[in-house]
């Protein structure tokens, strides 16, 4: 499955993923090396703990490997910016004339204090394909909403 980011996500997302490599999964390994000296390890509760860590290590450098694998870069899409797509900003009104403004990006780059949402949200998979002018119902959690498209552009220029 295509893992759509941004270049800048995808450069933190590769420094998080050295440093599970290079600095939290060799300390783990110690740190479980050293809880199985201690002795039995059925009553080793520091021995548990530090094996539940370095799984969830090994989980989190699993997932970030299948992202980093599978990206495209949305810097890099040509994204015309007359529908709405990945990479698009959206300025919709709803009913009530007020309007409301979001990017529409990856989920790495999601970001609700800056109005940037995931493509795979549900607000953003009813307004796909939409273009300016056009009413879409949308239905978010617990309610229906209808909003217009007032503008669509390209995030990247």
């Amino acid at each position: 499955m295509t893992n759509y980011m941004t270049k800048k996500t995808f450069e933190r997302l590769q420094e998080r993923f050295a440093s599970l490599l290079k600095v939290e999964k060799p300390a783990i390994i110690k740190e479980v090396k050293t809880a199985k000296e201690h002795g039995d390890l059925r009553e080793n509760a520091e021995y548990h703990a530090a094996r539940d860590k370095q799984k969830v290590i090994l989980a989190e450098i699993d997932l970030l490997f299948e992202r980093l694998d599978a990206v495209e870069f949305i810097d890099d899409l040509p994204i015309p910016g007359d529908r709405v797509s990945v990479g698009t900003v959206v300025l919709l009104k709803d009913e009530d004339g007020t309007e409301l403004k979001y990017t529409i990006l990856g989920p790495e780059d999601s970001d609700s204090d800056q109005n940037i949402i995931s493509i795979l949200a549900p607000l953003a998979k009813g307004l796909m394909g939409k273009e300016k002018g056009d009413k879409v119902e949308l239905q978010l959690p617990g309610k229906k909403k209808i909003v217009e498209i007032i503008s669509v552009a390209p995030y990247f220029n």
